[in-house]
């Protein structure tokens, strides 16, 4: 999983503050995910020790930890100059944490000046249910912050990057990277379900199945995901119960069984996956009439309508997908109209525009396909310099060059699908540089590569296409030694020694 456009506007905006600020500084994060708090640290201390400093951790070792022992290095004398930057971790979720965040919040307080005079810059991590805690407890330190942020969610990386899911939870670190990272979230959730078999009044939050779910079905073990996630639609029911269907627990219910369908499209299960959505979708209509037609509640209802269009497309009902997908494309386009300076408004309705186009091209209509990802090309355009260049609109850019040249190569416009394919490559190669030749941005290369070699092949250019193909080829198979569960590589691998095949016993070859 990426970053998503928010996450790197975030992350620039956290680089400003610490660089801008002048005596004690105090910026809070509030998140319930310990993999969003671990991405931005790692990028904050990689922007810190390129100028010779470093981001120092503060983590209490347990919430009967005396608070004396976290606070020291913040409160020790110091004659440094410099801004010393630390991240003081408090975003345990478990509310008997909430006792320590109280007593340490409060000596911050009482030493505000201490701070200041030691040239303190702290990231001030606690949970979401803290918000309006923080500022009861901690009025002066809260009446200086520098700033305060929630953290967005992150969305999941598949072969159709354009992809879109409701905004819940992040889930931001490859497990490949951090393995303990998903054993630690799974005995966490084992536990608040023990505790919920104790304590039938103290249910869980769905939202760390949520965050589990995206984990499992990124490694691909969708049956363990599918376990969670009716788990976790267990608990919104029951939730929903006892809440009387208010706005939030009715939408943390249609987060639960958008969840749900999703395992189940994973696994084949079309008709079971349809359902949930199709449940989804009602609850996010009923929302928007509750809300009053809110931002949040329309956004929910254009995703749950465009999941109920995937999963149509997926059993071949494609006039069916395509009203769904033209339903959502109105709702994101009426959004971007409301708040046209939005980032992700904007890639909604890039995405919506992409979906409209792949269902035009499956029935054929492929200038409607045509005018519809030219749309999104441009969005895509505007968002990379909206958003600094950043990976993840770079990515969708991408992905948006290709969809244009994938349909001008269908109409028989090979110079233009030849150019749109060899941009998208560009960036590709870009992308790998860019995030440290990640798995996925291989992947990425791999499949810009295949465009262009299929390209060049219609226009007879043999050997630039055995090029491009043997390149996507060594790529592919370098990827299955790293993702050995990967179902997909190995037809890709096949697919491209066929090309290689067919190449070498073309005439004149």
């Amino acid at each position: 999983m990426n970053p998503s456009l928010a996450h790197f506007q975030l992350l620039r905006r956290l680089r400003q503050q610490l660089r801008h600020h002048s005596g004690v500084g105090v910026v809070y994060l509030f998140s319930d995910y310990a993999l969003a708090n671990q991405w931005l640290a790692a990028e904050l201390d990689a922007h810190l020790r390129a100028k010779s400093l470093c981001l120092r951790m503060l983590r209490p070792a347990g919430a009967t930890e005396a608070p004396s022992k976290v606070l020291a290095p913040l409160l020790a004398a110091s004659n440094e100059a410099v801004a010393k930057p630390f991240w003081l971790a408090l975003g345990e979720p478990l509310p008997e944490w909430d006792l320590y965040r109280d007593t340490v919040l409060a000596r911050l307080n009482e030493n505000r000046s201490v701070l200041g005079r030691n040239h303190v810059f702290i990231f001030l991590v606690l949970p979401t249910h803290f918000q309006n805690r923080a500022a009861e407890i901690a009025p002066d330190l809260w009446s200086v912050r520098s700033a305060s942020h929630v953290v967005a969610p992150w969305r999941i990386d598949n072969d159709d990057h354009h992809q879109r899911d409701r905004q819940t939870a992040p889930s931001l670190v490859a497990a490949e990277q951090d393995p303990g990272v998903l054993a630690a979230m799974l005995q966490r959730w084992q536990t608040l379900g023990d505790r919920w078999l104790r304590e039938p009044n103290q249910r869980p939050s769905p939202s760390l199945a949520w965050q589990l779910v995206d984990r499992l079905r990124e490694l691909q073990q969708p049956k363990q995901a599918q376990l969670l996630a009716e788990q976790a639609l267990e608990i919104s029911r029951q939730l929903t119960t006892l809440d009387d269907s208010s706005a939030q627990s009715l939408r943390d219910l249609s987060v639960s069984l958008d969840k749900v369908g999703d395992v189940a499209r994973d696994l084949g299960q079309l008709d079971e996956a349809r359902s949930a959505y199709q449940e989804s979708l009602e609850i996010s209509r009923q929302l928007t009439t509750l809300t009053g037609n809110s931002a949040q509640s329309l956004r929910d209802l254009s995703v749950s309508v465009e999941k109920v269009g995937d999963v149509a497309r997926d059993l071949g009902q494609l006039d069916e997908a395509r009203s769904a997908y033209q339903e959502s494309l109105d709702i994101s386009r009426q959004l971007s109209t409301l708040d046209d300076s939005s980032a992700q408004s904007l890639r909604d309705f890039s995405v919506s525009l992409n979906k409209v186009g792949d269902v035009a091209r499956d029935l054929g209509l492929l200038e409607e396909a045509r005018s519809a990802y030219q749309e999104s090309l441009d969005i895509s355009r505007q968002l990379t310099t909206l958003t600094g260049y950043s990976p993840p609109s770079l990515r969708d850019f991408s992905v948006s060059l290709n969809k244009v040249g994938d349909v001008a190569r269908d109409l028989g416009l090979l110079e233009e699908a030849r150019n749109a394919h060899q941009e998208s490559l560009k960036i590709s190669r870009q992308l790998t540089t860019l995030t440290g030749h990640s798995p996925q941005s291989l992947r990425d290369l791999s499949v810009s590569l295949e465009k262009v070699g299929n390209v060049v092949y219609d226009l007879g250019q043999l050997e630039e296409a055995r090029n491009a193909f043997a390149e996507a080829l060594g790529l592919v198979k370098r990827l299955r030694e790293v993702l050995s569960a990967d179902r997909e590589l190995a037809p890709m691998e096949k697919y491209l020694q066929s090309k290689l095949t067919q190449i070498e016993q073309a005439p004149g070859a």
